[in-house]
């Protein structure tokens, strides 16, 4: 640029650069990969916005809270893929989580929020035991004991399976029991 006076023209300003384009789309589609989490960590994967300002994406920025407190903190800055593993979580703590993408003009605003417990499936029950009180040529009573680790949520219920002593095929003799004991009744 530069000012024209009857005398003539100025020298030229300074240049500047400006990229015709704005901030992105918010990211879409966050959601838990299911895969990949576990009572310790959570993979997430999302979807760039539908617009991207007219600038290429850059990368993206996560943050996480736990649903007990809603209050924010950044987990990691610089992810340049649509997923990512928060890792060293609480087990059995429900966590919320949101992104932004950035261009050359700065930052989107935040995905939908979603919430994902830090869970996974729980070591199975142990100490199986017969009661001999109850047992007989008719019925069995068995007793144990819950998971050493519940996996971060708690056991809902028990599945008690039966072979008939062949070892290959089991079937569901009992399920939805909720206590530590079960008299199997009816036995040949």
């Amino acid at each position: 640029m530069n000012a024209r006076n009857l005398v003539g023209s100025s020298f030229l300003s300074s240049a500047i650069a400006i990229v015709a384009a704005k901030i992105p789309d918010a990211p879409v589609n966050l959601a838990n990969n299911e895969a990949v989490t576990t009572a310790y960590w959570i993979g997430l994967t999302w979807s760039a916005g539908t617009y991207n300002g007219g600038s290429p994406v850059l990368d993206y920025q996560l943050s996480y809270a736990e649903a007990s407190s809603s209050v924010f903190t950044i987990y990691a800055s610089g992810i340049i893929t649509t997923s990512t593993t928060v890792t060293s979580l609480i087990p059995g703590v429900t966590y919320l989580f949101k992104v932004i993408s950035r261009n050359v003009v700065g930052y989107s605003d935040f995905s939908s929020s979603i919430s994902v417990l830090a869970a996974q499936i729980s070591d199975p029950p142990t100490s199986l035991a017969n009661v001999e009180s109850i047992t007989s040529a008719s019925q069995i009573g068995l007793t144990w004991l819950a998971p050493a680790f519940q996996g971060g949520s708690l056991v809902i219920d028990y599945r008690l399976l039966s072979d008939n002593a062949s070892g290959s095929t089991y079937t569901i003799l009992a399920e939805g029991l909720t206590s530590l004991s079960y008299t199997a009744t009816s036995l040949i």
